[in-house]
């Protein structure tokens, strides 16, 4: 478990170090590079029914 979370720091730290290089190279290029593309997702359909079918059996797993 310490392994895991050692390793999640670490990715967490070197997340933030290249989001802080790009805002810098944005600030001082004036250029617009982005950390994430963008994803438009879809917007789908919910089966109401079976959601809520779904939501039932969990609370009855966990209760």
């Amino acid at each position: 478990m310490l392994q895991g979370y050692v390793e999640k720091y670490k990715n967490d730290f070197e997340i933030q170090a290249i989001v802080t290089r790009i805002a810098i190279i944005n600030a001082m290029g004036k250029k617009n590079y982005k950390v994430f593309p963008e994803v438009k997702k879809e917007m789908t359909q919910v089966d109401k029914e079976s959601k809520e079918q779904t939501l039932q059996d969990l609370k009855y797993i966990f209760s």
